[in-house]
């Protein structure tokens, strides 16, 4: 007779992504994250990159992006192609943060981890929890990239709050 034996259920963890009133949400995991946000050439379409593994969003509608890392060193970011505004949160870890063309706004957790923050164009904003405000470094890349593109960054300057401002998301 053939018997089975029941295993412990697991759980995958794995980042989310969901739509809602025009706001596009990549949320991380506790594990490390590589969220990864462009626009291909000639696409009407987002490509949304979760640890190597693609999705496509249409852009159509939508009006800002919210990248939310967990509780690891996440990399969150948003390729120079996106003209929609970013907003950055990375959690828990020492996480690096990469904005895009659009004004995108920054919250460095206050974990003492340190942050790496990279705007992109436009006039973006970062807020520093004060506990952190020693460990984040904040970066200007002359020419619209960041700390993956070593030819760009923030050319349209921006603003540094060190503990202003409320962690929304």
């Amino acid at each position: 007779m053939l018997e089975f034996e029941s295993l412990e259920s697991r759980t995958l963890m794995s980042a989310t992504i969901s739509l809602e009133a025009g706001v596009l949400t990549v949320t991380g995991t506790d594990a490390v994250d590589k969220i990864q946000v462009s626009v291909p050439l000639g696409s009407s379409d987002l490509r949304v990159m979760i640890d190597g593994i693609a999705n496509f969003v249409p852009l159509e509608g939508i009006t800002q992006i919210k990248l939310i890392g967990g509780g690891s060193a996440d990399l969150l970011t948003l390729d120079s192609s996106v003209k929609i505004q970013g907003i950055f949160d990375g959690g828990a870890g020492k996480d690096v943060m990469s904005g895009g063309a659009a004004d995108d706004i920054f919250y460095a957790s206050g974990d003492g981890a340190g942050d790496l923050i990279a705007g992109g164009g436009g006039r973006d904003t970062a807020y520093v929890d004060p506990n952190d405000s020693a460990n984040v470094e904040i970066k200007i890349f002359p020419g619209g990239g960041g700390p993956t593109d070593p030819g760009g960054g923030d050319s349209g300057g921006g603003t540094t709050n060190p503990g202003k401002g409320k962690k929304n998301r």
